[in-house]
């Protein structure tokens, strides 16, 4: 019998408090379908770096976690813990305003302005309409980007 879905905010919010508990920035935890398996993706970051360590020590308090947990998740899944990067993705409206001023990349669902692909910088973020305002890279056009439709957001490394 297989077990029921599990409660993908809930156990976010769980994942993110181990992490942040051992000194490490949670940027964001990703439950992707690949295939038949279920990946559990665990973005960390910290000043200074992420070394192959830290990823071990959160993978492996993690591991512990849902293991003693029974979290509901199907019985086989991979996790993976991993640094933020220099491309950093971006999961929150509270991640777009962090980096105003950052150069992006952003795919939309949907199209917005005629187009899903978007690489520019972010301007501003507004709450109140929960949109993202980007300089685009390719002209001076500024485009209002509804967070709803932002299917995806890095941060572009620039040197």
């Amino acid at each position: 019998m297989s077990k029921p879905l599990f409660d993908k905010e809930k156990l976010s919010a769980s994942l993110r408090q181990i992490v942040e508990s051992l000194g490490y920035e949670c940027v964001g935890v990703v439950f992707a379908q690949e295939s038949k398996n279920l990946y559990v993706k665990v973005y960390i970051d910290v000043l200074g770096g992420i070394t192959v360590k830290d990823c071990e020590t959160v993978s492996r308090s993690l591991s512990r976690y849902l293991d003693e947990n029974d979290s509901a998740l199907p019985d086989r899944y991979f996790l993976e813990v991993g640094s933020a990067g220099l491309d950093r993705p971006l999961f929150s409206l509270d991640d777009y305003a962090r980096f105003a001023g950052k150069k992006v990349k952003i795919r939309c669902q949907t199209l917005v302005e005629g187009r899903k692909r978007f690489t520019g910088t972010i301007l501003s973020v507004d709450n109140a309409t929960k949109t993202v305002c980007v300089q685009l890279e390719e002209s001076d056009q500024k485009v209002e980007i509804p967070f709803a439709s932002i299917q995806k957001g890095n941060l572009v490394y620039d040197q």
